[in-house]
């Protein structure tokens, strides 16, 4: 299970969410490939409470993501 407080997006890629695991805060690793399918910026993430659904929000679209 994620939890959205233990994850960050790195925004090197506009159009896609690198999701990093940063339970250790001194070794953050990444967490999973990168999340793509946005054609612009994304402006806006958001999990479920269960960590198993993240939604995306972008000049383009919404899109929601199903994580393992």
């Amino acid at each position: 299970m994620l939890h959205i407080r233990r994850l960050a997006r790195r925004g090197r890629d506009f159009d896609a969410l690198n999701l990093w695991n940063l339970t250790g805060p001194d070794a953050p690793r990444p967490q999973g490939t990168a999340v793509r399918g946005h054609s612009s910026l994304i402006e806006s993430v958001a999990c479920s409470p269960d960590g198993r659904t993240l939604a995306s929000g972008g000049q383009d679209s919404v899109r929601i993501w199903t994580l393992a």
